[in-house]
């Protein structure tokens, strides 16, 4: 009984709350601490009936005397930056130039000019929220006619429609480490779109990683997968033949004689670095090169070396 008692108490407080949340002029009345309002009849006995709300504010939007977490945040912006196995092996320095929102430069953000009135909403009746009664309960949700601001705004700046933003191109340099991979994000503060009427900070600026496929390589986590391709008399003979690196380098390497299509030589810390400093290897898959097409001396030795015993 005693929890139903208090249970019944509090929404004897919401609804008084609500009668002066609906009425513009009590409202008013109530915010002035000098109109000496004394809750329309009612006896709060120093309650604050704007209390009776804080457990809502977080699927509500805020409203009453809930102060805000902070101040409000424009929205990011999310690029996409193609990167070479080149950036990702030595890092890199990117200028990027995107568009964004700015403050207008008309109304100097406030979405006002000389022209510009405001007037209590009718629809919310300047609370910024909208009530339902059903029943024994009260709905809420955001005045969808001023957004929750609780005001209509008249004649706003033609140039941002009364937002405050216009778009703008601006530009930036960012340095890619070393290390980076598909999908990886950088987050760059304060570089993304500003707030509307620029009450507040930017957004952020997200960079998403992308590998440009390579024509040489290709990554496999920190490896570096590349081709070694040799005659196949040099597979049956043994050869020293010549692999490039990604960094431009040239690398001489012995082949072992008999080596079959398909094996695989590393090459020790060849590779890619990694974001905790360590490096991948190149691994070269041999390709035996056969001749298209060989002269008849040649096809004499072959059918001489087919009768044999390591041919057959």
């Amino acid at each position: 009984e005693a929890e139903q008692k208090e249970a019944e108490e509090k929404f004897k407080d919401i609804n008084e709350a609500y009668s002066i949340l609906s009425n513009p002029d009590k409202r008013a009345k109530y915010d002035d601490p000098m109109s000496g309002f004394d809750g329309g009849g009612f006896d709060f006995g120093g309650f604050d009936p704007f209390s009776a709300f804080s457990g809502f504010g977080d699927f509500m939007g805020g409203f009453g005397r809930q102060n805000k977490q902070g101040p409000t945040k424009g929205q990011s912006i999310r690029i996409n930056l193609k990167l070479t196995l080149e950036d990702i092996l030595n890092g890199a320095t990117k200028t990027i130039k995107y568009k964004r929102k700015e403050p207008c430069e008309h109304c100097g953000g406030s979405g006002k000019t000389a022209q510009t009135k405001e007037e209590t909403c009718t629809s919310c009746g300047g609370t910024g929220m909208i009530y339902t009664q059903n029943g024994p309960f009260t709905t809420m949700r955001t005045c969808d006619k001023c957004g929750g601001s609780g005001k209509k705004v008249i004649n706003p700046c033609p140039h941002c429609n009364g937002n405050g933003l216009e778009d703008k191109f601006n530009q930036i340099d960012i340095d890619i480490p070393k290390g980076s991979f598909e999908g990886v994000q950088y987050v760059i503060n304060e570089q993304g779109n500003a707030p509307l009427h620029n009450d507040g900070i930017y957004g952020d600026l997200i960079i998403v990683i992308s590998e440009e496929p390579h024509e040489t390589f290709i990554r496999d986590g920190a490896n570096l997968i590349v081709e070694i391709e040799i005659p196949v008399i040099d597979a049956i003979l043994g050869c020293i033949t010549e692999v490039p690196t990604l960094d431009g380098k040239i690398l001489s390497t012995k082949i072992r004689n008999g080596i079959e299509d398909g094996e695989r030589v590393r090459f020790k810390g060849k590779g890619l670095p990694t974001p905790n400093g360590q490096v991948g290897d190149m691994i070269g898959i041999i390709k035996l090169k056969v001749p298209k097409s060989i002269t008849d001396a040649e096809k004499d030795v072959l059918q001489q070396l087919k009768g044999s015993k390591n041919f057959q």
